[in-house]
């Protein structure tokens, strides 16, 4: 049953021992501290109004589900504000590792670049939060020891390559190497915009179809894509 303490509002009770109360968390509180009973255990009374569109307070409301969400606010970049709903780990989940964090660690970050596993693999995504880390259960996620501290963007190209920044992995993960090369990429861009670029950097990186890879450059003068098979140095300007 559920009763209403002056102070500290609806409390749920497992019993009673004569002039108390035993709540649920095992705490004895006296009788004469609780000013209203409901015996049903699926029914309420609204004692905070939390949303506009919410029912009102002292509203007697019916409990469908025991089971609540927490929801976690992170920033996404280039995209903004982004709500995660909050897993909760129990005690023996939680990562002993201390080059592994939960997900609700990764979402307190500001997250730059996120890709999802997709295909037979038993990865669930990577993520770029100061620091590139995985995940195969969507709980705990490792860090990918090259690129500790890092802000690289990352894409998972459908033929089972990862991109992080300006390096690629054939085998999940476990090793990687450059797929650019840089004197080649510029001068290709310097060709395509007729401007020397004063420096190279890759903001973002997508994974197109039929085996391509589209990168976005940022050289100092301006941003732009450029585009190119994933076995080739031959990039192309997409206008």
């Amino acid at each position: 049953m559920w009763a209403f303490h002056r102070v500290r509002g609806w409390i749920g009770i497992s019993h009673r021992e004569n002039g108390y109360l035993m709540t649920t968390d095992k705490q004895k509180i006296p009788l004469g501290d609780f000013i209203a009973f409901s015996p049903y255990q699926d029914r309420a009374v609204v004692s905070q109004k939390l949303t506009d569109d919410g029912p009102s307070i002292r509203s007697r409301v019916e409990i469908v589900s025991r089971k609540a969400h927490r929801w976690t606010l992170s920033q996404l970049a280039d995209h903004g504000e982004v709500w995660w709903r909050s897993e909760e780990l129990s005690a023996g989940t939680q990562p002993q590792d201390t080059n592994r964090i939960t997900s609700d660690q990764l979402m307190k970050r500001e997250v730059h670049s996120v890709a999802f596993g997709a295909g037979k693999s038993s990865l669930k995504a990577i993520a770029s939060a100061n620091g590139v880390f995985r995940t195969d259960d969507g709980k705990t996620w490792s860090e990918i020891a090259q690129f500790t501290g890092q802000n690289f963007p990352v894409s998972i190209h459908p033929d089972g390559i990862w991109y992080v920044g300006s390096y690629r992995s054939y085998d999940e993960g476990k090793t990687f190497e450059n797929y650019i090369r840089w004197d080649k990429l510029a001068q290709q861009i310097q060709d395509s915009i007729h401007k020397m670029p004063r420096h190279l950097r890759i903001t973002g990186i997508e994974s197109m179809p039929h085996s391509k890879i589209r990168i976005l450059v940022d050289t100092g003068v301006q941003k732009i894509k450029m585009q190119a098979h994933v076995l080739s140095q031959e990039w192309t300007l997409v206008k």
